[in-house]
């Protein structure tokens, strides 16, 4: 492990750089549309504009009472965290043993050899997202982190784990792969309402996934996702507030779930030094006249955690 250290911080600095940017389409702005045609309605009816203004004092109402909700919501799940913390200690501990447990030589089934990584050697976030927090312990590892966008928003975010191992063997090997990530944390999200139409909406998609890296070149190798377990959706929102007389809308969601991710038939080169990440991806998107999102990982218990990958060579 210490002779490939350096090449493996190389790597985990290099990593985003081998990401693929797509580019979005840039079409004709709706927003400068829609604010010329309120103008113009505004002149044409006379009473239009008190009307409007009388709307906005109920919106404002509504969003004050929309706001203590939240705040209720979140502080409710932080305190229900500190409660919850033998919960999550248990349900980690329960995943790293039984991953353990297969790993020793007396259970291993014959022809099959379980490796396991139970210590990832390093625990990284996207720029956008920088942690809080965070801990390399053998089964216990943990990530703590908090995001907080608003309008025009149009990002993907990360926290990852990241493990490592090399193929021993002077042949070809066969490798089927398992990670457990656990997330723990609260997020709520909203979009004002408004008298006319507007670019007003949120729309939020937070994922646990198991990431294959061929590390053995100085460029790292993304080897594709070969099916549907090897990711997970943990949450999903969206709220669109872009109509007339739209009057706002807010939504809050707590997150306390382990996932196990797999990937199965893994073909690794002898000596090969792969890399398996265990990644929370965060993708968040907002109008440009109004859209909220808080992710929160890092109040009280709140975190992300990844005890282990478990590796059996069938081949």
């Amino acid at each position: 492990m210490d002779s490939i250290a350096p090449r493996l911080k190389k790597i985990a600095k290099s990593r985003a750089d081998h990401q693929i940017t797509q580019q979005r389409f840039a079409g004709p702005s709706v927003r400068t549309t829609q604010k010329a045609t309120a103008k113009l309605l505004t002149k044409a009816i006379p009473d239009l504009g008190n009307q409007a203004k009388s709307f906005e004092n109920i919106l404002n109402k509504h969003k004050a009472q929309s706001n203590v909700a939240l705040k209720k919501a979140r502080q409710a799940a932080i305190k229900d965290s500190r409660g919850q913390k033998a919960a999550l200690a248990a349900l980690i501990a329960r995943k790293a043993k039984a991953f353990e447990l297969l790993a020793q030589p007396v259970v291993n089934v014959p022809s099959t050899q379980y490796h396991l990584l139970n210590t990832p050697f390093e625990i990284s976030s996207s720029a956008g997202m920088p942690l809080s927090s965070s801990s390399i312990v053998p089964s216990s590892s943990f990530a703590k982190f908090t995001l907080h966008v608003s309008d025009g928003y149009d990002g993907l975010n990360t926290a990852s784990f990241k493990y490592v191992w090399v193929n021993p063997f002077d042949r070809y090997v066969v490798v089927n792969v398992h990670g457990y990530i656990v997330f723990r944390g609260h997020c709520y999200w909203g979009a004002d309402g408004g008298f006319f139409g507007g670019d007003r909406y949120v729309r939020l998609q937070i994922d646990g996934k198991l990431e294959l890296f061929d590390w053995s070149n100085p460029d790292p190798i993304s080897i594709p996702v070969a099916a549907s377990y090897q990711s997970a959706n943990v949450l999903t929102a969206e709220e669109d507030q872009g109509g007339w007389w739209d009057v706002g809308a807010v939504g809050a969601q707590d997150i306390f779930r382990g996932y196990d991710l797999s990937h199965e038939l893994l073909v690794v080169p002898p000596r090969a030094t792969m890399g398996f990440v265990m990644t929370a991806a965060i993708d968040c998107k907002t109008g440009d006249d109004s859209g909220l999102v808080d992710i929160d990982f890092a109040s009280g218990n709140f975190q992300v955690s990844s005890p282990a990958v478990l590796l059996a060579i069938v081949s």
